[in-house]
């Protein structure tokens, strides 16, 4: 009874982690904190299966603590190591829970996603009809997070990804629940305007199209015209979104990765980079005051704000060279053509969704980021132990 008492435990603090993941960085720690003590008193803990390791980026956090020691830059980073820490620990905390009830910790972050959810439309409706002055669209509105209450890259994942897991846990029984998060996903996507958001949902939709219809016709018809339609709508109306697509040129990202490039360009070493975070970020500080901007205040916003590259693939291809990106996709891969073989179309829509965020966001530098990347690949990465 004690063994059954403490398994449900973990089980219950799995399912806090997972709904707070998207609400609540500090009570994901403290969550993966009690996770791991009960897995040890439990006994549930294990590394035995090679799955672990190479279905996870620990292999990434073992390079780039070696590199940075081998550099001589480990004590100056020691703080930015210890925030990659969950990409090791939450593997190994996982490996006491079943493959059934980690799928089922979904419907938990589901259920968290809507609660973000829910949140900012509430700072939407504050914002529009509580707030004194003239309202500015969100698409170009600088204080866009204080009125959504969340970072609008992370909303537009979070609210991408739910769609994919309602639709995987609700389409066939509660029908009514998937075309509710789908309804109310889409609204906050096109509202505040998050472009890869609506990219990864429309990729989504086509794939599971593609997945769930037989006839080859109609599925055929409905791929072409689905795309068509998506197209005309931006083509012919004046809203957020097309806006934001259409000022893709001017992007502050666009200024970003060239700045990323040239200094990958530059590197002293292409196949290991500069193995300090540190480093990187000065460089891109130096490029943004060596460019030439055309309207002056532009260029002490990129100073002051010292943006990150925004591209995960740009940052471990400068931190850790060639070969440091060869390790963080490796997982990746791996559990790609795993799950491909197995025709799980649920897990590889969220490592997708994962691959497709990378290119926007340095996920691996905010918490939830890391968290987000450990927990997916931990999920999607379904292994058999002696234990389970």
């Amino acid at each position: 009874m004690r063994l059954v008492f403490n398994k449900k435990i973990s089980s219950y603090i799995y399912y806090l982690m997972m709904f707070c993941l998207p609400l609540s960085v500090f009570l994901d720690n403290v969550a993966l904190i009690l996770l791991l003590l009960v897995g040890v008193l439990q006994k549930g803990i294990s590394l035995k299966n090679y799955q672990i390791v190479i279905g996870s980026l620990i292999c990434l956090f073992i390079y780039d603590i070696f590199s940075s020691v081998f550099n001589g830059f480990f004590l100056s980073e020691s703080a930015i190591y210890l925030k990659l820490v969950p990409l090791l620990l939450i593997p190994i905390a996982m490996t006491s829970l079943k493959n059934n009830t980690k799928k089922r910790g979904l419907i938990y972050l589901l259920f968290g996603i809507v609660t973000m959810q829910l949140i900012a439309v509430s700072g939407i409706v504050n914002y529009y009809y509580f707030t004194e002055g003239k309202k500015i669209v969100l698409r170009s509105y600088a204080g866009i997070n204080d009125i959504l209450l969340f970072e609008r890259p992370y909303l537009g994942y979070f609210s991408s990804l739910s769609v994919i897991i309602s639709y995987f846990f609700f389409k066939k029984e509660k029908l009514w629940l998937f075309i509710l998060v789908t309804s109310l996903s889409s609204f906050l996507i096109i509202t505040m305007a998050a472009r890869l958001a609506l990219l990864i949902l429309i990729i989504s939709a086509t794939l599971i199209i593609s997945y769930e219809l037989k006839d080859r016709i109609l599925k055929f018809g409905i791929l072409l015209v689905l795309p068509a339609i998506a197209v005309l709508i931006l083509a012919i109306s004046d809203t957020p979104l097309k806006h934001r697509f259409l000022q893709i040129k001017f992007d502050t990202r666009t200024i970003v990765w060239e700045g990323a490039w040239d200094i990958f360009n530059n590197t002293p070493n292409y196949l290991f980079g500069y193995s300090s975070q540190e480093k990187i970020n000065k460089e891109l500080i130096s490029y943004y005051n060596s460019r030439e901007f055309e309207y002056l205040p532009e260029k002490q916003r990129f100073l002051t704000k010292k943006y990150n590259t925004h591209n995960q693939y740009l940052n471990q291809l400068l931190k850790g060279g060639i070969f440091g990106l060869i390790i963080f996709l490796m997982p990746f891969v791996y559990l790609i053509f795993k799950n491909r073989s197995s025709h799980n179309l649920f897990y590889f829509l969220m490592l997708l969704s994962i691959l497709m965020f990378f290119s926007v966001e340095n996920m691996l530098e905010r918490q939830i980021g890391i968290y987000t990347v450990a927990i997916i690949l931990s999920i999607t990465n379904e292994v058999r132990l002696k234990q389970f």
